[in-house]
């Protein structure tokens, strides 16, 4: 991307958010995330599939951006 490019694509880049106040210890499940924008650095949408059934490590407020390092996702 060009330099005046960097801003743009950041404002309509996604990222996945709590859907609502999720707790920790809380298992994700397919409603529990939705993808927003901006960009803010986040975990981006294509990710969701591998989060589902993953435990969250801490609480998340409702449009909260996921973390990689909040959430344990299963092995296997």
């Amino acid at each position: 991307p060009l330099p005046s490019e960097t801003r743009p694509l950041q404002k309509m880049a996604k990222q996945l958010v709590a859907a609502r106040a999720l707790p920790a210890g809380h298992v994700v499940t397919a409603g529990d995330l939705v993808a927003k924008s901006p960009f803010e650095g986040g975990l981006p949408p294509d990710r969701l599939e591998t989060l589902l059934g993953a435990t969250l490590l801490r609480a998340l407020a409702p449009d909260e951006a996921v973390a990689a390092d909040g959430v344990a996702v299963p092995s296997g």
